[in-house]
């Protein structure tokens, strides 16, 4: 895997997530390119089907207040409390499209009853089920790393 960072997270840490998000079968010899590059407006990332993945960070900062992202087009509702919990977030979530192309996955039932009950049948359920692999991690991340 050769990692490009444009950003002033340092690369160990950038090293850590990648190898928390992974899911069991997705190998990083397997990835081309683990992109990060900052951007002005927010996360986001992408998944190309030629093993690279993009993703696009805004400059660190405090949370304030939660930052919620709103369910849309597929995309589930999820509420981050650092941006190191939507970074989290975002390379999950593009490394199970990675997971979802490499194994000709089926659909667990689970996400099917997500999208009837939340999206109705307009949802890709390849969204759902990536949102729901990202927000897990998220979640497992903040209970490891918040002191109780």
């Amino acid at each position: 895997m050769k990692l490009v960072n444009t950003t002033s997270i340092n690369d160990a840490l950038l090293h850590q997530i990648i190898r928390y998000c992974q899911p069991s079968g997705v190998y990083l010899k397997d990835i081309k390119q683990f992109k990060f590059k900052t951007t002005k407006r927010y996360h986001h990332g992408a998944y190309y089907h030629n093993k690279r993945i993009v993703i696009h960070v805004p400059k660190p900062f405090t949370y304030t207040k939660p930052h919620v992202r709103l369910q849309r087009r597929g995309y589930l509702e999820s509420t981050h409390y650092t941006w190191l919990e939507e970074l989290i977030y975002v390379v999950a979530h593009e490394m199970r499209h990675m997971w979802q192309h490499n194994n000709d996955w089926k659909l667990p039932r689970i996400i099917k009853r997500i999208r009837k009950h939340t999206m109705g049948t307009r949802a890709k359920l390849t969204e759902v089920d990536a949102c729901v692999y990202g927000i897990q991690k998220a979640r497992a991340w903040r209970k490891v790393t918040t002191p109780v």
